[in-house]
């Protein structure tokens, strides 16, 4: 299977465009018996991307027109846990049906599955589509994509092709990702930023965790109107509306850091 592998990897390299990038997918999909590909550009839009022609790559892998108009109506990205995972994760996962649905809730990523979760598994399960491998991607500009090969392989089957095939999938996918920036899919990352000073992006980091100008003045030994001064440089320098919107492409960037989550509101009365 490496050496077929390997051979797929060769093929998307040279693959001319994203038609030609699909077939490769469905091609490994029935190497590694796993025939049906799901392919998600990005997790914060409800459908997935074209080829050069228009044609939806749902339709070309193979998916009901019924199914995924249903997916795209209903925003079943925002909901289904195994893309939910990918949100977290960085390295190809299996996922199987059973782990959602189950009374134990064994999926890390769902352990009290919604309603709107357990509808979509039921669905693909319908479809024949009991487990999955899948490859997450985190691509420039803070998206999060993902492909995946759909099928009914068991449990200890699924685990082991992980553990054997992850790594040349995530090449792959890899390479087909690059392959839908170069033909426009996908935004390309922002390049050519200005480099913000040590005080801009001191202030972008507490305006991203929550603090007012006036908690960033105390906290910087600063006053409170310098600390707006220096927000409005780096919103400046990052071609932003207001610093909210240089706060998200500070993020998205990679120029600040993780945002802290609140701390738990106290119950004391």
């Amino acid at each position: 299977m490496r050496t077929a592998l390997a051979e797929h990897i060769a093929r998307m390299r040279l693959a001319t465009g994203v038609r030609a990038a699909a077939d490769v997918l469905k091609q490994v999909g029935a190497v590694i018996d796993l025939p049906t590909v799901a392919v998600i550009h990005d997790l914060s839009l409800p459908y997935g991307p074209s080829d050069e022609s228009g044609v939806k790559l749902a339709d070309i892998f193979g998916w009901p027109r019924q199914y995924t108009e249903h997916w795209e109506k209903r925003r079943n990205s925002f909901h289904a846990s195994v893309l939910l995972r990918c949100r977290s994760e960085r390295l190809p996962f299996c996922w199987r049906a059973d782990s959602v649905t189950s009374a134990s809730g064994s999926d890390p990523c769902d352990r009290r599955p919604s309603l709107k979760s357990r509808r979509i598994v039921r669905e693909l399960t319908e479809l024949g589509l009991c487990s999955a491998l899948v490859v997450p991607m985190h691509l420039p500009r803070g998206r999060v994509a993902s492909v995946g090969w759909w099928g009914s392989l068991q449990a200890d089957r699924l685990e082991s092709l992980v553990d054997e095939s992850g790594t040349s999938l995530f090449v792959l996918a890899s390479h087909f990702f690059e392959i839908l920036r170069r033909s426009a899919m996908l935004e390309p990352g922002r390049g050519g930023v200005a480099t913000l000073s040590a005080r801009e992006n001191e202030c972008l980091t507490l305006a991203a965790n929550g603090f007012t100008d006036r908690e960033m003045a105390e906290r910087l030994r600063l006053s409170a109107h310098t600390v707006h001064f220096h927000l409005n440089n780096a919103a400046s320098k990052l071609n932003a509306r207001n610093r909210i919107h240089a706060v998200g492409l500070a993020a998205q960037l990679g120029i600040i850091g993780p945002v802290d989550e609140a701390p738990p509101r106290s119950t004391d009365q």
